[in-house]
């Protein structure tokens, strides 16, 4: 199924909700590294992993359709503001450095090898990025009220970007929700996992 969308209103909304939940992630990250140090916290590598997390979700969103359109690699590309998945994966080596204007008439195996090499290599940045934030929430008896505030954005914006292009595809929904399903709630509940097997056992201090 396909629905016709005004490209321009989506971006807007997406980049509303990317400003709205940088906010969020700055003012907790400015407090854990005035809590923690700079040496042991910074706030700006925090914003920085977000962007990585959200690149890959979104690529993952955009090429749901076997292809990614020049609107969507745009998006990916301007939208975050701290860091960028490919300068991750070319090592700082400018004259290796791709763009994600050159996926967009790559063929499908192409992006999934792609997809492939950028999970293993986002995986520990990614994990790392949700650690404070299953920490905040273990803080408060689970309820997962962080970890759910940036979920939903992520989802949100995702949802918006599939829609940039002038279709919003029900394959592209789909793959919005799997890929913050397993990119975002398999890694919180990794190191939510982890904090907890570091807890002493009931009725011991």
């Amino acid at each position: 199924m396909k629905k016709e969308m005004n490209s321009a209103t989506f971006l807007s909304d997406a980049a509303k909700t990317y400003e709205a939940i940088i906010k969020v992630l700055k003012e907790a990250g400015d407090k854990f590294e005035g809590e923690f140090g700079k040496k042991d916290f910074s706030s700006e590598r925090f914003l920085a992993q977000f962007d990585l997390l959200l690149q890959l979700v979104l690529f993952k969103t955009g090429i749901a359709d076997g292809k990614l359109s020049e609107n969507e690699a745009l998006a990916i590309q301007e939208l975050p503001q701290y860091g960028d998945l490919l300068d991750l994966l070319s090592n700082g080596e400018k004259e290796k450095r791709i763009h994600w204007k050159d996926f967009v008439n790559e063929g499908v195996a192409s992006l999934v090898n792609f997809t492939r090499l950028a999970e293993s290599a986002a995986d520990r940045i990614i994990r790392n990025f949700f650690a404070p934030i299953a920490f905040v929430d273990e803080e408060t008896n689970g309820e997962e009220r962080f970890f759910l505030l940036v979920a939903h954005a992520i989802h949100q914006i995702a949802d918006d970007v599939s829609g940039i292009d002038g279709l919003q595809e029900e394959s592209e929904k789909v793959a919005a929700y799997q890929a913050m399903m397993s990119d975002c709630r398999d890694r919180y509940d990794a190191e939510v996992k982890e904090i907890r097997a570091q807890l002493p056992p009931d009725g011991q201090a």
